[in-house]
């Protein structure tokens, strides 16, 4: 055999709906394309691209906004429709004696590729999951599809396609196999659907105004609205925590010691520590899309998952009873609200100043389209030691910024002709810097230039800074420090925009 021999797997695994319903089970033959020999491919791309959380919110606000139809589609056995490049190296895989045996049983004519030792060695004509170059050449077929009926990548997310009619506009934003197909008339949905279907055979779709998409579920049947939820992730987190007492009043997920690391506590042993880790990666992922209101505190735990102590999986069995009855009260996600402020970025950027043991401040960032829900969110630990309050604000205003002007040229791209985006400050100081380039004193000389780039981006007419008093920057403050009692529920308020 000239070419790379690598083994498979099969995989099995029951899919659970966002609402935590049971979902369909699936089967994949995966390879192992951590066998191949990567410098056979030097000098091709073979890195394939997913639109991240941001760009799917803006496709949702969007659709909400201009109160689009919706529609959730995924392609069955997607890589399997792309061909292996003839050109490059061949591929060859090694079937598993028991799932090669069960091929023969089901198809007399693999009795014949069995081998001495009981497995099946083929030759790939079509990708299969695992291989490195699956994930390019899929994502060049259906994106080559989706071309041949009209539609233009988004120089911005090439995952975002648009295609114009005289009937408005229709977008599909593709995540790998899945797709989410956005148009004012549910006509024009169900004939892209109808069309991939021509090509692919083995779609599964599902209407609006409610669908799966990606774990969330997505619900735009209130005019001008989506709201999103992920209550299945939600409930299965809190119950694999194993957190004691759930029903123990916990009213905010942080309590105002949460970035104390100096007391001593006793390390979690290797069993809990793992299990801490996988719990604290979870929520992570969750509090990035319908949880924001923990991501303050999930920042903080994942710094400590090498290191975790009693102390800190008191502060995540704090998190996990937050969540349970917030959500049993009814705090379930987000809701994007574009309202009369229309298809425009707002950001909301804040940072607490010197709240780290080593002296650090912390960024909190909220980018939202429209009036209210967020699209984005962030809270970080600055990387650099500030000298003051209103450096620390420049830094986490120059560093948050460039999501915002990604998120205005996004819009741009997709036909939403924009003013500057508006960014939120409710430090007087640090806006004055902003809006001189340039240090103004003895006192700011030691910032670096490159903090003060963001005005050079007003001056283009990319951003504009607007004073927005502290008690109305909830969505920022929230993720910057822990809040107790009536403000983190008005600032919780302004960031989900959820309505209890």
């Amino acid at each position: 055999i000239r070419g790379a021999l690598i083994r498979t797997k099969m995989f099995i695994k029951a899919k659970t709906l966002a609402d935590g319903k049971p979902g369909k089970v699936k089967s994949r033959l995966v390879a192992r394309g951590d066998m191949q020999k990567k410098e056979q491919y030097v000098g091709e791309d073979l890195s394939a691209s997913t639109p991240d959380c941001m760009s799917v919110f803006t496709v949702v606000a969007i659709a909400a906004s201009e109160h689009r139809h919706i529609m959730a589609a995924d392609i069955g056995g997607a890589y399997l429709n792309a061909p292996m490049d003839e050109d490059a190296p061949a591929v060859y895989i090694s079937i598993e004696p028991r799932l090669a045996q069960i091929l023969a049983d089901i198809d007399p004519a693999y009795k014949k590729a069995l081998q001495y030792n009981g497995t099946i060695i083929a030759k790939l004509r079509k990708c299969l999951y695992g291989c490195i170059e699956s994930a390019k050449r899929w994502q060049t077929h259906v994106v080559g599809v989706l071309i041949g009926m009209g539609f233009e990548r988004n120089i911005h997310d090439e995952c975002i396609l648009n295609k114009n009619t005289e009937n408005g506009q229709i977008t599909v934003l593709l995540y790998v196999d899945d797709l989410l197909i956005t148009s004012r008339l549910l006509s024009d949905v169900h004939a892209v659907r109808d069309a991939v279907i021509a090509v692919y055979k083995e779609v599964k779709s599902q209407d609006g105004p409610i669908v799966d998409f990606l774990g969330m579920s997505i619900d735009v049947s209130t005019p001008g609205t989506a709201k999103i939820t992920m209550d299945g992730m939600v409930e299965k987190i809190v119950k694999d925590s194993k957190t004691e007492n759930l029903d123990f009043v916990t009213r905010s997920p942080a309590a105002d010691d949460l970035f104390d690391t100096t007391t001593e506590s006793p390390r979690l042993n290797e069993a809990r520590r793992q299990h801490f880790h996988t719990t604290t990666a979870r929520l992570a992922y969750l509090a990035r899309r319908v949880k924001p209101e923990i991501l303050l505190a999930v920042s903080m735990l994942a710094t400590r998952v090498t290191i975790a102590t009693e102390i800190d999986q008191g502060k995540l069995d704090r998190v996990i009873r937050y969540m349970h009855q917030s959500h049993n009260k009814g705090q379930r996600g987000i809701q994007l609200s574009p309202g009369e402020a229309g298809i425009r970025p707002f950001g909301y950027f804040d940072a607490s100043y010197g709240v780290h043991v080593d002296g650090k401040s912390h960024t909190g960032a909220c980018i939202t389209i429209g009036s209210s829900g967020p699209i984005c969110t962030e809270s970080v630990r600055q990387s650099i030691v500030t000298k003051s309050s209103t450096e620390a604000e420049l830094v986490a205003m120059s560093d948050s910024a460039n999501q915002l002007i990604h998120v205005r040229n996004l819009l741009i791209a997709q036909g939403h002709p924009q003013s500057p985006a508006t960014i939120y400050q409710d430090n007087m100081s640090c806006m004055a810097l902003v809006d001189k380039g340039k240090a103004t004193s003895k006192r700011s000389r030691h910032i670096d230039i490159r903090y003060f780039w963001i005005h050079e981006r007003a001056e283009l007419g990319e951003v504009s800074l607007v004073h927005r008093p502290t008690e109305i920057m909830g969505p920022a403050n929230v993720l910057t420090k822990p809040t107790q009692g009536a403000q983190f529920i008005d600032e919780r308020l302004q960031l989900t925009n959820w309505h209890i």
